[in-house]
């Protein structure tokens, strides 16, 4: 049996329990047995964190474990607090300074050397153990044992600084590749959604195109081929029109203007010839008639003159608002006649169409001659010129005349209605 102690600088309980549940789960170890200042030994799973007495240790980060001791596969390995007592069968004195790792090989140990090896590295890189006496000079054991523990922790800080330094530069090189990875990633996204984006956007297009063609092949449909929605569209916009209009059949102001004279001098007329039939009466009245034959005869044909140019005065312009009125309901009847011809005529041209697209021919002539029978054929009505009476009697005496022959002067002249007739009509 061979015993080796291992010098380490003072530690506590948090890193002792870290060293050794390391161990126990590189090898699988149950249990361990703790020596605790104020509980006595106790056997713990290290690896069971969930345990209240290791808590409470790694919590408080005190230094009260005194020993703790584990086998693996027969080599034993124990922590002493301060060192051990008994070494080679000698007292030894417990440090203040450092603790000591006491490693018992036997012929039990079925370890192998280079596990053995990995065990020791991992205590001595945990620990950072070190070796007594490296110093230089006469120096008390007390300063030899201190000069060894300063050299031991400054060769830990610059392992822990040359660590820290490769892991921060494995870091740094581990997010650089990370970021580009993470770059290379983006790009690869951005481009991929790019493709997808431009894939939808000429799908989109070429979605347009399509229908911009359908729509424009509607549109030849609709506006060249049969022209069937602008047909429509223009009839139902003339027949509002044209009700629009009868609302209210007037005439213009311009029309209604044009009329005034005539109203005013027909006015005049009239009042001329009452008011000289009223003043000739006063004359009659005011002279004696029995006395003047030839005053009286001439009194009283001066009032049947005025009587018959007032009747007649009257019966012309009686007449004329007559035919005036007559022109207007005419001209409204026939807008009434148009609006029926234009519904015949729209159904006509529905009817003709229906016909060619269901028969794939064209109505037949005679069939549309019948439907179209008067359309649009407004009877036009003979506007005879208004006569005043003095032209109807005078076209009267010379139609029942012969001849008439009037002297102009030393002159005769005969007219003859019959050979002026002839002279309009040679062909009769």
């Amino acid at each position: 049996m061979a015993d080796q102690l291992m010098q380490i600088p003072r530690q506590n309980d948090k890193a002792i329990i870290k060293c050794f549940r390391a161990l126990a789960n590189e090898y699988n170890i149950a249990e361990m047995r703790v020596t605790i200042i104020g509980v006595d030994t106790v056997d713990i799973d290290i690896r069971d964190k969930s345990n209240s007495l290791l808590q409470s240790l790694e919590k408080n980060n005190v230094d009260i474990i005194d020993n703790l001791s584990t086998a693996i596969e027969g080599l034993q390995i124990s922590y002493h607090r301060g060192g051990v007592l008994y070494f080679n069968s000698q007292h030894k004195e417990k440090s203040p300074f450092h603790d000591e790792i006491k490693i018992t090989t036997n012929q039990y140990t079925t370890l192998d050397k280079n596990k053995i090896v990995e065990v020791i590295t991992t205590i001595s890189k945990e620990f950072n153990s070190f070796v007594a006496g490296q110093s230089v000079g006469k120096l008390s054991k007390e300063q030899v044992q201190l000069e060894a523990l300063h050299n031991a922790t400054l060769n830990r800080l610059e392992s822990l600084s040359e660590e820290l330094i490769s892991k921060t530069h494995q870091y740094r090189e581990e997010l650089t590749a990370e970021f580009r990875n993470k770059t290379q990633e983006l790009e690869n996204d951005y481009a991929k959604k790019v493709a997808e984006d431009e894939a939808i956007i000429a799908t989109i297009k070429s979605s347009l195109e399509e229908e911009k063609t359908r729509l424009e092949d509607r549109k030849v449909q609709l506006d060249d081929r049969d022209n069937t929605h602008a047909r429509r569209e223009i009839r139902r916009d003339i027949l509002k029109e044209i009700k629009e209009r009868q609302k209210e059949f007037t005439l213009t102001k311009g029309t209604k203007a044009l009329r005034l004279p005539i109203h005013f001098l027909m006015a005049l007329l009239i009042g001329y010839f009452v008011g000289m039939s009223f003043s000739n009466a006063i004359t009659m009245y005011q002279i004696d008639l029995f006395k003047d034959t030839q005053i009286t005869l001439i009194l009283s044909i001066k009032q049947i003159f005025y009587m018959l140019g007032t009747v007649g005065s009257i019966l012309f312009y009686i007449k004329w608002a007559n035919k005036w009125f007559e022109q207007h309901s005419s001209a409204e009847f026939q807008m009434k006649q148009f609006e029926l011809d234009m519904e015949r005529a729209s159904w006509l041209v529905e009817t003709s169409l229906e016909w060619n697209d269901k028969k794939g021919n064209e109505m037949p002539p005679e069939l549309l001659k019948s439907l179209a029978n008067n359309l649009f054929e407004i009877e036009k009505t003979k506007n005879e010129p208004v006569l005043h009476p003095a032209d109807q009697l005078a076209s009267a005496l010379l139609g029942s005349a012969t001849a008439v022959k009037l002297k102009a002067g030393e002159s005769m002249i005969e007219i003859d209605p019959k050979k002026l007739a002839k002279q309009k009509n040679p062909n009769e």
